[in-house]
């Protein structure tokens, strides 16, 4: 059933920005307002390894806005067009993180920061009960806007992203 619901979902995301024109092409061009430092979203098709993600459709992911990892250990398929800071009552800050690295069981644990910066600190974690794959569906929420660093943890990997965050 979550293997059904992930494939409808990412199905519904491509929909929602083909009626944009952006996902229609299948381009690699940045999406200027969601990277920030060494980070750059792109509007492709996601790596091949993480078609276990989506084995119940039986077919690759649709071009999807998504960003790897500094360590290339996960991706983030980015559910917005732009990621906004506060708390946003849409949940448009919606990522889905799909990790190259397994589990096993353990949370996501996030820990982000302004870059080059100390404070404020956000903290958050999810269960790692969702499927099909190595996936953990989160929502990441900052309170100001500005490029964030976030600090992945999960199964005794680490990782780490930048992402930019625009005032609501």
């Amino acid at each position: 059933m979550r293997r059904l619901a992930v494939t409808v979902v990412l199905a519904c995301l491509v929909s929602a920005c083909g009626s944009h024109g952006a996902a229609k092409r299948q381009s690699t061009k940045a999406v200027p307002s969601a990277g920030c430092g060494a980070t750059s979203v792109g509007l492709s098709r996601l790596p091949a390894w993480t078609a276990p993600a989506f084995s119940s459709s039986g077919s690759t992911a649709p071009p999807v806005p998504w960003v790897k990892t500094a360590g290339g250990h996960a991706v983030a398929v980015v559910f917005a067009n732009r990621l906004r800071a506060g708390h946003p009552e849409d949940r448009a800050n919606k990522i889905l993180w799909i990790m190259r690295l397994p589990r096993n069981g353990s949370p996501l644990s996030i820990r982000a920061t302004p870059l080059r910066a100390r404070a404020p600190v956000v903290t958050a974690s999810w269960p790692a009960n969702s499927s099909p794959g190595e996936i953990y569906p989160s929502y990441v929420n900052v309170p100001t806007a500005g490029c964030w660093h976030l600090q992945l943890r999960w199964a005794g990997h680490t990782d780490s992203i930048n992402l930019r965050f625009l005032a609501a």
